[in-house]
């Protein structure tokens, strides 16, 4: 089977990061942490917990994947390690500006972060 470029470069990610299934781990759990720290503790400790643990979710989920026994990273010349850099920078400003919004209205904070996510992985 003969596979383009563009495929080789997708099924390379793939493989190295294990489906993306370690990310979806961890962020999920860095959410989670999220809302039980808005239930016991509050908004503000809240939104701090989703902001930092969302910070970690990249590193925390290449160690997850290297202890799967997967790479965690491509070749250089793979072409979407590009598309992932491009998309880091845009999240990282989302998230200034959902900080930004929650210091004009809280409520819209998770709201916000939750667009973010979607606009960034359609």
């Amino acid at each position: 089977m003969n596979l383009s470029p563009a495929q080789q470069h997708q099924t390379e990610m793939c493989h190295a990061y294990f489906d993306g299934a370690p990310g979806v781990l961890i962020s999920s759990l860095v959410w989670f942490s999220s809302a039980v720290v808005c239930w016991q503790l509050g908004l503000e400790k809240a939104v701090w917990t989703l902001l930092i643990g969302g910070a970690l979710i990249h590193p925390l989920s290449l160690v997850l994947t290297k202890a799967l026994k997967r790479p965690a990273s491509t070749s250089k010349d793979n072409a979407l390690n590009t598309l992932a850099m491009t998309s880091t920078v845009w999240l990282i400003v989302c998230c200034a500006m959902s900080y930004g919004l929650f210091l004009l209205h809280p409520q819209l904070f998770y709201p916000a972060m939750m667009a973010k996510k979607r606009l960034l992985n359609p």
